[in-house]
């Protein structure tokens, strides 16, 4: 079964809808709770964060809740006092201010319809600021990331090529040999070069 959105719109033909909410209470006393039971078939209908609508009806209730694989508000909640609260998130965060289209793509300070293309600002309030919490974090990775792009310099690994870092290199390779390796034109190098290390062995130990 399915609802208008919003449930206001008595359209049986409306193109727009979600799955009506499903909740159960739970528990009893301290332990008391009210499980949402399809409230991400619900989030994706409206191309909403989960956390966000979660998230509003813990403001809004002054009470937790906890999101994951089951979503639960904390106390026991009426089923019509949840699609109250519902319609409120999809009035202020949801629906276009000027043609009432919920096909809106949402910021961290407004709304963009895609069917007129109106812009509405968002409320200030608690929800807004977490978008703009959100939005932060994202920049900061990302800045962190594009620092780590540019440190990562290819000349941070290059091998000097100066004169004394050669000769340094040279001898900590072959230590004091001053002799080189007799390789003929044209012929292969390595059984040369395996004979040169073997009468000039490095100070490193065996490198090949």
């Amino acid at each position: 079964m399915s609802v208008n959105i919003p449930r206001s719109v008595d359209d049986p033909f409306y193109r727009y809808k979600m799955p009506i909410l499903r909740s159960k209470q739970e528990g009893s006393g301290n332990g008391s709770k009210t499980f949402i039971a399809n409230i991400d078939e619900i989030a994706k209908a409206l191309e909403r964060d989960i956390k966000l609508i979660m998230k509003f009806f813990a403001f809004e209730l002054g009470t937790l809740v906890k999101i994951g694989e089951r979503n639960i508000i904390n106390g026991h909640r009426q089923r019509s006092d949840i699609e109250d609260l519902l319609d409120l998130f999809i009035d202020r965060y949801v629906l276009c201010s000027k043609c009432q289209n919920p096909e809106t793509i949402m910021t961290h300070n407004s709304l963009t319809c895609r069917a007129c293309g109106h812009i509405s600002k968002l409320p200030i309030d608690r929800i807004t600021k977490l978008l703009e919490q959100s939005k932060r974090k994202i920049k900061k990775a990302k800045n962190k990331i594009d620092n780590l792009d540019e440190s990562d310099d290819d000349d941070d690994w290059a091998v000097p090529t100066d004169p004394e870092s050669v000769a340094k290199r040279r001898a900590m390779l072959f230590g004091n040999a001053t002799i080189q390796a007799d390789i003929p034109f044209g012929k292969n190098p390595i059984p040369y070069i395996v004979e040169f290390l073997e009468m000039n062995p490095s100070p490193l130990g065996e490198i090949y």
